[in-house]
């Protein structure tokens, strides 16, 4: 008596019988069957691949694959990967990069110095959109404060105050008339009849 004379496999599954007991046989299954007879389709997602909760799901016309869907904050093909949008190092210019404890998915970045930007990409520029009047330029002092470098004859936070020496250190006597040199660093008098000396005091 031969048992594999039944056909006791099914679903393609090929009968050996055994070499020791004529009525004992055991079955070479399928890719896609499994169990003594074959008769038991393979299933894919059981036990579940996928880790962390991730639910699994068959792929249609396939009886070997499959496909997770993740939960939380794990990625990957079998969500083994806790995303963790700092991973890529998205900050720049020695910027720190924090998760969000309320979404995994994003991020901001704590710029270090003198950056700023989403990803701390911009250099800060304290002379950006000052105007220094009169021909005076604009030199940082730090990353966030500036000041304005005036020519001779002005001065002021932007240079908008013009230096009059005579105004303010009138240096001629006896009605002499004080008139500053071009550069505005020095003075001279025109003394009235009678007066000499370089301040008329004579």
């Amino acid at each position: 008596i031969n048992p594999c004379d039944l056909n006791p496999c099914a679903n393609g599954g090929t009968c050996n019988m055994d070499a020791t007991n004529c009525t004992e046989f055991t079955c070479s299954c399928p890719e896609c069957y499994h169990g003594s007879s074959c008769t038991i389709p393979v299933d894919q997602c059981s036990p579940n691949p996928c880790q962390n909760e991730g639910v699994c799901f068959p792929q249609p016309g396939s009886c070997t694959e499959y496909s997770c869907l993740c939960e939380g904050c794990y990625g990957d093909a079998l969500c083994d990967r806790e995303i963790n949008p700092c991973s890529s190092s998205p900050c720049k210019n020695g910027a720190t990069c924090q998760q969000s404890p309320e979404d995994c998915t994003v991020y901001s970045c704590i710029c270090d110095g003198c950056y700023t930007g989403t990803t701390c990409e911009t250099l800060l520029d304290p002379c950006s959109g000052v105007d220094c009047g009169h021909g005076g330029t604009c030199s940082p002092t730090s990353c966030t404060s500036h000041r304005c470098l005036c020519d001779s004859c002005h001065f002021g936070p932007a240079c908008q105050s013009h230096v009059d020496l005579c105004a303010t250190q009138d240096p001629c006597f006896n009605g002499g008339n004080c008139s500053q040199s071009e550069d505005c660093t020095s003075t001279s008098c025109a003394c009235e009849d009678c007066y000499t000396g370089k301040y008329c005091e004579q």
